[in-house]
């Protein structure tokens, strides 16, 4: 482990979204929503690469209850579109992406069916960002915590996908 891993971090993944939202979008989301006490904050870091909020706190039984609280609870609307925003602790996650599957599989039964090599924390569906902009690009991007290794190809409800992390 490394001597700067994060510590009693809570993750507010806004990744999902077709785009990024406006600074004061994300402070009302916490205020409002998340209903963040600054008293219980260490720092606030914005990674701008994964798009997505880290918030250390102070006490470590702050950011398991946020989570338990707020996963996939509360949205944003952006035309027309709800996207429900993953909020989980920090830690050994991976980004898996599932390709080529019909748009009809639900996110729930590609959830499923990962179980079996880890706990899946949230999915959604990718969207086109310069092209064909906030329209699903038949991806669905998954977090998990792996326990054992997932193969570069699997079958999900009879229809071969290629995995990549």
């Amino acid at each position: 482990m490394s001597q700067y891993s994060r510590k009693n971090t809570l993750v507010v993944d806004f990744g999902i979204l077709p785009k990024r939202p406006a600074l004061e979008e994300v402070e009302k989301f916490l205020k409002c929503f998340v209903k963040l006490d600054m008293a219980d904050v260490r720092s606030i870091q914005i990674h701008n690469i994964k798009n997505c909020l880290y918030i250390e706190m102070n006490d470590p039984g702050v950011a398991p209850r946020l989570q338990k609280l707020h996963h996939l609870q509360h949205c944003f609307v952006l035309e027309g579109v709800k996207y429900y925003i993953p909020v989980y602790v920090d830690g050994p996650t991976t980004t898996v992406r599932i390709h080529d599957l019909p748009p009809q599989i639900c996110n729930d039964s590609i959830a499923d069916h990962l179980q079996q090599y880890g706990r899946v924390i949230s999915i959604h569906n990718e969207v086109w960002k310069n092209f064909f902009s906030g329209i699903p690009n038949g991806v669905r991007v998954v977090r998990m915590r792996l326990d054992k290794p997932i193969p570069s190809h699997i079958v999900v409800n009879s229809h071969g996908t290629y995995v990549r992390l």
